[in-house]
């Protein structure tokens, strides 16, 4: 056994197989985390695509009431499955939080009315919180203080390698509107 390693051709053996075991590994963890930011981008193309159907909700449902319900959330969380569904995305949750003003004052925007509704099977947490938004909201033509939307999703993916882009790229995706 000694004899083995000694023997340079053995040597060469050693070093070569522990190089590519290291590449081996360097690739699959690139490609790992190459698959958690593409999901991460999917996720935050996709919360942008929600939120801009939550903002334009008037036009989709002709008798929408201005804030939100929990029915179209269920129907935005149906269309987000739809669009989800041949990736490597599982499972998915969807939160959409609104923040609107009673106040039609100038002076005083008032308290602002937070609600938040929750579809799917993960917990899934807005990454900030609606209330502190209220300082971005602004006074519309209509002597109105305009609504604020965030739209959260999280997902839960098909098992990879190592799950190492999935700690470092949480599988979350988050995207802030103004209502109309």
């Amino acid at each position: 056994m000694n004899k083995f390693f000694l023997d340079q051709q053995a040597s060469i053996a050693l070093e070569t197989l522990g190089i590519f075991s290291v590449l081996i590994l360097i690739i699959t963890l690139s490609a790992d985390i190459g698959q958690a930011l593409a999901t991460k981008i999917k996720l935050n193309n996709l919360s942008y695509s929600l939120a801009s159907l939550v903002r334009e909700r008037n036009a989709l449902y002709s008798s929408s009431p201005e804030p939100l319900t929990q029915e179209e959330v269920d129907h935005l969380y149906e269309v987000a499955t739809l669009l989800l569904k041949n990736s490597s995305i599982e499972k998915i949750a969807i939160t959409i939080d609104s923040l609107s003003f009673k106040s039609s004052s100038l002076e005083n925007q008032g308290e602002g009315n937070g609600l938040s509704f929750t579809q799917g099977d993960l917990k899934c947490q807005s990454q900030q919180d609606i209330n502190t938004l209220a300082e971005v909201s602004f006074y519309t033509k209509l002597k109105t203080w305009n609504t604020i939307y965030q739209v959260t999703l999280c997902a839960s993916t098909k098992n990879n390698f190592l799950k190492m882009g999935h700690i470092i790229f949480h599988p979350i995706g988050n995207a802030i509107v103004y209502g109309k």
